[in-house]
């Protein structure tokens, strides 16, 4: 995980490698988790900011947000 903080704001991104085991179809109701990517994506929405999602290399998948300050616009906007 990398964090990068500046006036404008919080930068986070998360890299993990590929699944050691496979996946189960078990149901967020079940497990208790959230709405995953889609829920990343409209909380990082709601406060103003951005998420970019993409591979990460050897089957890996990173995740980067940029979260921006109070009364602050996001850079390049």
């Amino acid at each position: 995980m990398e964090l990068d903080h500046a006036r404008e704001g919080l930068g986070v991104t998360v890299v993990n490698g590929p699944a050691t085991e496979p996946a189960t179809e078990r149901t967020p109701r079940e497990t208790g988790e959230g709405h995953a990517l889609t829920g990343m994506r409209e909380r990082v929405a709601m406060l103003g900011g951005r998420l970019a999602l993409r591979p990460a290399g050897e089957g890996g998948f990173e995740v980067a947000a940029f979260l921006p300050a109070c009364g602050t616009e996001e850079p390049g906007g």
